[in-house]
Parts: structure tokens; sequence; C-alpha cells
């Protein structure tokens, strides 16, 4: 969706909602979701990942009220919620209106926040790894900084999101989505350095190939256990490591070697998954350098490499993925994985543009075939980054 698109619709059912305003009266806030290109489960490691915004995002229309009350309508899901700054509601369960709500909560510890009244939609698909949880929270600190002048730099709008998601919602996520949602910019994927949270930009100049971006539609209903049990056994291998060496904080710490002379003493599945995370982060670092030169032949090499890894070390893969990486690389791809955590959610291909199309019509039979169903598809040609304005 574009932006005056956005503006347009949510204008329209701002006055339905709300009522009259005058120009200038609304603050138009934007944050896209994210593809990560390589580094996969490396983030809560302190390793390095390699994400890219997609075109695609949450977009918020508001405006400040003379009360202490906040009032939100989500298009996306034909709801609205209302609760007093003074008297927040208590989380039950995971709803739509619990990342503003945390961000506000975040926020309001820090700043005098006003009551606020808004309209919410988004287009990055819901539970399909394309981090639609952090364009909202993203999405919704923009708008509290604009309409409150909070003094906030981007480092503490991202630690905001970040506060919303670990404290209120009760993800324990890294930092990649938000910094990626913030920081990321068109023309650009962003190489972060998940230890320090150093980031630079690297160029995304895909020219004759194309990112192919594949929602298998198959919900990650393993992915929050898994997910912490993953956690809990790479925190397992930082154990067992620092008993060799007492240095070691996280796995990001552990060398090749180290792991080679002491790995075989631990249980089989924690030493997969080490392995997993020390051969992804060199992929990262292999990555950026094919990026900066130009090389997508590298790099669909290592997108395929890090599949066959997080489908047999990481064990976070599914059947509907595996079969869209298969499909892909039977069409011709330079390359193919999973994104995100996996277990369902979304696959990425690297097509050149002349293969693309006859990639996709293999994908779509094959996975017919397999599934029943059809998968859905986003073309990665552009990607933008997050806006905050007046309107």
């Amino acid at each position: 969706m574009r932006r005056e698109e956005a503006v347009s619709a949510l204008k329209n059912r701002f006055l339905e909602r709300f009522g009259p305003f005058k120009e200038g009266d609304l603050l138009f806030s934007m944050a896209p979701g994210r593809v990560n290109l390589i580094g996969e489960h490396t983030d809560y490691n302190g390793g390095f990942v390699l994400p890219l915004t997609i075109p695609r995002a949450a977009y918020l229309l508001v405006r400040q009220r003379g009360d202490r009350r906040v009032s939100l309508w989500s298009e996306n899901f034909s709801e609205g919620v209302e609760w007093n700054l003074d008297d927040p509601p208590r989380k039950e369960g995971r709803r739509w209106f619990h990342y503003p709500l945390g961000v506000v909560e975040a926020l309001r510890g820090r700043f005098p926040l006003g009551g606020f009244e808004g309209v919410v939609t988004g287009d990055v698909p819901l539970a399909s790894g394309l981090s639609s949880s952090a364009a909202l929270e993203v999405a919704f600190v923009g708008a509290v900084k604009g309409l409150f002048s909070l003094p906030l730099d981007p480092l503490e709008e991202i630690d905001a999101a970040l506060r919303a998601e670990r404290e209120y919602v009760g993800v324990q996520c890294g930092i990649m989505d938000q910094f990626v949602s913030r920081l990321g910019r068109s023309g650009e994927a962003l190489f972060l350095d998940c230890r320090n949270a150093e980031y630079r930009a690297v160029p995304w100049r895909p020219e004759g190939i194309s990112l192919l971006v594949v929602d298998t539609g198959a919900q990650r209903e393993l992915a929050a256990s898994a997910y912490n049990t993953r956690r809990e056994e790479c925190e397992e291998g930082v154990s067992f490591f620092q008993r060799h060496d007492s240095s070691i904080k996280s796995l990001r710490e552990l060398s090749w070697e180290l792991f080679q002379r002491y790995g075989g003493g631990l249980p089989e599945g924690v030493a997969s998954r080490v392995r997993h995370v020390l051969e992804e982060n060199r992929r990262v670092r292999e990555a950026v350098n094919a990026l900066e030169r130009g090389d997508f032949q590298a790099l669909g090499e290592l997108f395929t490499a890090s599949h066959r890894s997080l489908r047999d070390l990481y064990l976070v893969s599914s059947p509907e993925l595996d079969r869209v990486v298969a499909s892909s690389l039977e069409a011709g791809a330079l390359g193919a994985r999973l994104t995100g955590a996996g277990f369902g959610g979304c696959a990425i291909a690297l097509f050149r543009e002349s293969d693309l199309e006859r990639g996709k019509m293999a994908i779509q039979r094959d996975f017919e075939e397999s599934f029943h169903r059809l998968p859905l598809f986003l073309e990665l040609r552009e990607n933008f980054g997050s806006q905050v304005a007046r309107v």
C-alpha cells in the first residue's frame, strides 16, 4: 500500500469513527515489516543478522484528545478498544491492541502523556514471520513521539518498542525486528550485530534479480514453545562452554576451535543448535560481502546452506517450507530458505527475473498438489523505511 493510499483510507475511517478534523490535526505514522535475508536464530545468541524491510507496513492516523483516554480502531480486526491512561487494562491472552498498549506503558513511565485517538491498519501478513508486530510497535512509538514531542532518538524508539514486546506482550524477542523496522531504508539491507547493537547499511541493488517471498499460510502453532526450547538449548550450550572459558557470555563468543575441541560433551541436540549458530554467523558475514560485490549467485548458495542448517540442525522447518525451497531450486532459483522463526510462515527464493514467472508457477503447482491450497507471493522489487508526518 502506498503512503497516499493509506492516508486517504485512514482519513475516511477516522472521520467515521471520531468525527471531523482540521488540516494538520492528524499525525500519520507508518513502519514496515521485514524479511530476514539470512541470520536465523542468531539474534538472541548475540550474533549477526541481515534483514531487509518490505513494501508492507503498519499504518496509523492519530490525534490528541483533551482527556486521559486512548481510543483506537483496527481496520484489520474491525474492532475498537478504549482505556484510561491511569487505569490500563490487564493483559489477558494476546490481542492486537496489546502492542500499542505496551508502547504506551513503556513510554508513560518516562514522559507525561495525554489521551489520543486513532485508526490503524496494515498489510504485513499476520503470523507469517514478516514482523507485523514489530511494525505495529514501531509505528505507534513514532506516533506517540510525534503527538507529544517526546525527546527520543531512534535507538530510544527501538528500546520502547522492544520493551512493549518483552515486558507487556511477553515475547522475549531479539532486537532485529524493531531495529530494521525503524532504521531500514530504501535500497539497503541492515547488517546488525545483536551483541552490541552496532549496525551499518549494506547496498540492496538486485538488478536483474528478484527476491520472492512465499507465504505458506502454515500457522506456527509450535513456534512459541519450540522457540523458547531452542533458546534454552543455546543457553545450555553457553553454560557448558563457560566451564572451559569464563569469558563466554553468549554463543557469539564461542570459537569454532573450542566447539570442535569440547562439543562432543554436549547432548546431541544442543550440539546441533550450537553448530547452526556458529555457522550461520559466518554465513551472514559472507552474505554481506556477496552483496557488497553484487554477487547474487554466492548469496543464493548461502541461502540454501542456511535452510539446510535450519532444517537439519536447528529443526525449525516444516513440510510446507521444505516443499517451497525444493520447488524453487528445481525451478532454477539461485537459492532459497525459510525466513523467520520457522515452523511455518514464509520462505524466500532468489530468482533471475527471467526465471521468476516459471518459478512461481512451479512453486504454486507443487504446493497445491502437496497441501491442497495456494501459497501467497510477494515480489520484493523495492523496500522503504518508517515515516511520521502531519497530514
